[in-house]
């Protein structure tokens, strides 16, 4: 259990981190960045590109970044591709289930996601008690309907700007705050997530490319970009200039 670059994090505060060409498998609690993040972690504009996978057939609780997160976590601006799967349940794109408290905004999964129960998009299933109590903030995310095979995510609310949107759709805006391609506003507050520079500039972090890229991580000076905008980063895109082929 708890199974990923990190198996547990407790605290922790991590930002800027890329992971391409990652191929994880593990039982149950599995993510590309940690299979298991307990309280007051922040995890912010990090990127996971490859292939995480739970061959457990009970609950699987496996996301492309994230297993599980406990509670009063803060997991912004971050990027997952590839593939999310699992013989099991509660598995998402970005985390496979949240508890209580915690704080989700800003991200985008275009990755494939695959379980038996509890799949979403972005979010997995929860317990059912916890889904009750509805205490996690969930806004200003987006997952790729058609790249992901999965038309629902958890929790998610249009009001909240949490929607699954084709990737035409996803590509067509390129700004934050954006109307033109959708009836309601897209990548709201995005121009908000960054980090300021030694200069004492604001450095966003989502950089949006052309009309035909999906939006792209800029850390460090590096963007991590879907150039073809299939759903398949550059990074692990065998053909990164072919919509056809990745």
């Amino acid at each position: 259990r708890c199974v990923g670059l990190f198996s547990y994090i407790n605290g922790a505060d991590i930002r800027q981190l890329v992971l391409t060409e990652v191929n994880i498998i593990g039982g149950f609690y599995v993510g590309g960045l940690a299979g298991c993040a307990r309280s007051n972690n922040t995890l912010e504009a990090n990127t996971m590109m490859g292939s995480v996978e739970s061959i457990y057939s009970g609950g699987a609780y496996t996301g492309g970044l994230l297993g599980y997160i406990n509670r009063n976590n803060v997991i912004r601006a971050n990027l997952v591709s590839g593939r999310v799967a699992a013989e099991g349940d509660n598995v998402g794109g970005l985390i496979g289930e949240a508890g209580l408290y915690n704080t989700v905004e800003g991200n985008l999964s275009t990755a494939w996601v695959e379980g038996s129960s509890g799949v979403g998009g972005l979010l997995g299933g929860t317990y059912w008690f916890l889904s009750l109590l509805q205490t996690n903030t969930l806004r200003n995310n987006y997952w790729a309907t058609d790249a992901s095979g999965q038309s629902t995510s958890y929790g998610s609310r249009r009001e909240n700007n949490y929607s699954g949107l084709e990737l035409t759709t996803l590509r067509c805006e390129v700004t934050a705050n954006g109307s033109d391609c959708s009836d309601t506003t897209l990548y709201n507050n995005w121009d908000t997530y960054g980090v300021t520079d030694t200069n004492g500039v604001f450095q966003p972090y989502w950089d949006f490319g052309s009309n035909q890229q999906l939006p792209a991580l800029n850390l460090n000076g590096i963007i991590h970009r879907d150039s073809d905008g299939d759903g398949v980063a550059d990074d692990i895109d065998v053909y990164p200039l072919s919509f056809a082929a990745s």
